[in-house]
């Protein structure tokens, strides 16, 4: 009862901020649709509150929350929310009730697996227990010592990483008042049910509750993605992050409303927050926005959104830069960063061009990603060749959102290559040794890729709507 007490505050900021940016309701299809939006933000938003009580009093004080909640519902509380957010309002076939019924059935059995697995896992993978939760006992119980965690001497908890997983945690501790698994085990929770229900609500909301069941099942049929959640690995939080910035922008993209993009840039800025590739995914986002909207619509919007982005991302990239120059240490006697000097020449320049050079290392790049790419999933039949054939088969839909599609295609894009970048020219290690965490990297943009192909694919069959669709844009 505690532990679930403690997600209430956050849900009420949450869903405050959520509800101003996207407007009333259009019925409890769309009220129910903004939970995860709204429980994703409002933890995310605490937990850095969290972090700022530790850098101000050494100590977590549940007040810093409190006064964001008062200053939330003093802005927000008496200004009367935006119209309701169109949406594609979709009428029942008997198809699609057909589809209910083995759909819902398959999302009930995930998540009796993961509910099963967690309970096997109470400490959580090999992540969790080594940096993330005891990192998360230093905050909660180090006092005025608390940032001692960030020393060198356990060089294998990366006290580099950023911190906000380990903040949500331990403000969960102190909110129950002692060291509970429960906790972290609950916020794992949050975010693998939260990315399933937010890739539906974010699907739905463009091309049908059909369309956006389908997206959803695939996504919690998924071994790798529930057994990383039970794991309470910052994977799945992570991949909620991007999905929910995309989905704030593929809003925006219907509706051009700025409070969208202020909310998107939220959502980035604690993706950001939560890990390294966080940074590199919105770095890469930002660009491909950029490029995607100056082509199109010219540098007058291209300055209306990156405003608003930076409004809402700005506040957590200035914590994450606290951190950075402040806390983080880059160990220097870790195997991983300290083996590198034994191998390169003289220099970094000679280190890549060295790496450039070996035949070797691309033969293990190329068969490393192609690996992953088939087995991460852990589907008897890979993932990736099973989304192709059903998108050759089902055709492209004529109401895909083109805007969203392409920021996301190109974001996607630009990640792989400065991922690849990263194992091909910098890594000491043997390349397919390193690349094993590309499975990670993958499951990390599952939520999201699935998010594009199914607004980007035609529905099974044909499904009426009541009123003529908007064109897409």
């Amino acid at each position: 009862m505690n532990v679930a007490l403690s997600f209430l505050l956050p849900l009420v900021i949450g869903y405050v901020l959520v509800h101003h940016a996207l407007g009333r309701s259009g019925g409890w299809h769309s009220s129910l649709g903004k939970l995860p939006l709204a429980l994703g933000l409002g933890l995310g938003l605490t937990g850095a509150c969290a972090f700022i009580s530790l850098a101000l009093v050494d100590h977590i004080s549940v007040g810093f929350e409190c006064a964001l909640l008062i200053g939330v519902l003093w802005c927000f509380g008496r200004r009367p929310p935006p119209p309701v957010l169109s949406a594609d309002s979709e009428r029942w076939t008997p198809a699609s009730r057909v589809l209910v019924v083995p759909l819902g059935l398959l999302l009930v059995a995930s998540g009796i697996a993961f509910f099963i697995q967690s309970g096997q896992l109470n400490h959580g993978g090999w992540d969790a227990w080594d940096f993330w939760n005891m990192r998360a006992r230093f905050f909660a119980r180090g006092g005025e010592h608390w940032n001692n965690t960030f020393s060198q001497i356990p060089w294998w908890t990366h006290p580099e990483y950023p911190v906000l997983l380990p903040a949500m945690v331990a403000r969960g501790f102190v909110w129950v008042g002692r060291e509970l698994v429960g906790v972290p085990r609950a916020l794992a929770w949050v975010y693998t049910v939260g990315s399933v229900a937010l890739l539906y609500f974010g699907v739905s909301l463009t091309r049908g509750r059909t369309q956006g069941l389908l997206a959803a099942t695939v996504l919690a049929v998924t071994p790798y993605f529930l057994h990383h959640g039970a794991e309470q690995y910052a994977d799945n939080p992570l991949g909620f992050y991007f999905l929910a910035t995309l989905v704030c922008l593929g809003l925006y993209d219907r509706d051009g409303r700025r409070s969208l993009l202020v909310l998107a840039g939220a959502f980035a800025g604690l993706a950001a927050f939560t890990k390294h590739e966080g940074l590199m995914f919105v770095t890469c986002l930002a660009l491909a926005r950029s490029v995607v909207v100056l082509r199109a619509q010219g540098r007058s919007e291209w300055r209306r959104q990156a405003s608003a982005f930076l409004l809402g991302a700005s506040p957590l990239l200035a914590l994450l830069t606290l951190f950075k120059l402040r806390y983080a240490v880059m160990p220097d006697n870790a195997e991983f960063y300290a083996a590198r000097w034994q191998h390169w020449d003289h220099s970094f320049t000679d280190h890549v061009l060295m790496n450039l050079r070996s035949g070797e290392r691309y033969v293990g790049f190329f068969e490393s990603w192609w690996h992953n790419l088939t087995h991460f999933d852990e589907w008897l039949l890979p993932l990736v060749f099973v989304l192709s054939v059903y998108a050759i088969v089902q055709g492209v839909s004529a109401l895909r959102p083109r805007t969203t599609l392409r920021t996301l295609a190109v974001t996607l894009a630009l990640h792989f290559l400065g991922a690849s970048a990263v194992f091909l020219l910098w890594s000491t290690y043997d390349i397919r040794e390193h690349m094993d965490a590309t499975g990670r990297l993958l499951a990390q943009v599952l939520p999201v890729s699935l998010y594009g192909v199914f607004l980007t694919v035609n529905t099974p069959f044909t499904v009426a709507s009541q009123g003529e669709p908007e064109a897409a844009r």
